[in-house]
């Protein structure tokens, strides 16, 4: 064999082997510097206890919400079945009390109305009463001279013929029709004195001077 083509080949090989062998040792290198199984099994563990930890965390924080959400809910619920019991309970007393109102009105109408009644018949009863107090003359003289004096003379005359002696009355002219003898009011302090004149009115056809005169009550123009 040729010693060059040896010495070649041989040189070759030892290339060759020492590729082989740098492989070799990288590729043992490498191995080496791969996690180990046990070393990811832990870190996988450890991440997957850890993020079930998170899981359970997150559980219990919506459970704890769906319970207070559950309880504001009910409070809600309540709150708007209380409302609408003070609703219906507000729309019932105001029902009452525009029915008390009503009432009152009523009420406050009837009494005015009674009031008013009861004022008209006091107003009426008094009139009455005034009136029982006072007599009417008619066809007495009237003379456009004739004074307050010569009228009291007069009367205190035509009532010493009839018997009468008690107290004095109040006398009043009164009418504007001058065409024809205006009447006299006589006011006395009681209506007993009324009734002894008009029990003893009859005398006065016994004297000429009176026989045309007339003495009666204090009548309304309606009762007249």
């Amino acid at each position: 064999m040729d010693q060059n083509k040896f010495r070649i080949g041989t040189s070759y090989l030892e290339r060759n082997k020492h590729y082989v062998q740098a492989n070799r040792e990288s590729e043992y290198n490498m191995y080496n510097n791969l996690p180990s199984t046990t070393n990811f099994s832990q870190s996988t563990h450890e991440g997957s206890r850890v993020q079930s930890k998170v899981i359970e965390d997150l559980q219990s924080k919506v459970f704890s919400l769906n319970v207070t959400y559950q309880k504001y809910n009910n409070m809600v619920h309540q709150f708007k079945a209380e409302l609408a019991q003070v609703k219906t309970e507000n729309d019932t007393m105001n029902d009452e009390i525009a029915g008390i109102r009503d009432s009152i009105f009523d009420i406050h109408h009837s009494l005015e109305n009674q009031l008013q009644d009861n004022f008209n018949i006091a107003t009426k009863t008094h009139k009455h009463y005034q009136r029982s107090k006072n007599l009417l003359i008619f066809n007495i003289p009237d003379s456009m001279g004739e004074t307050p004096e010569m009228l009291n003379s007069i009367i205190s005359e035509l009532l010493r013929d009839i018997g009468f002696n008690n107290e004095f009355p109040e006398i009043t002219r009164f009418g504007i029709d001058r065409d024809k003898d205006r009447p006299i009011l006589l006011v006395f302090k009681s209506p007993d004195y009324v009734q002894t004149i008009l029990k003893q009115k009859n005398k006065l056809c016994f004297f000429k001077r009176w026989q045309k005169v007339k003495i009666g009550r204090d009548l309304t123009v309606n009762q007249r």
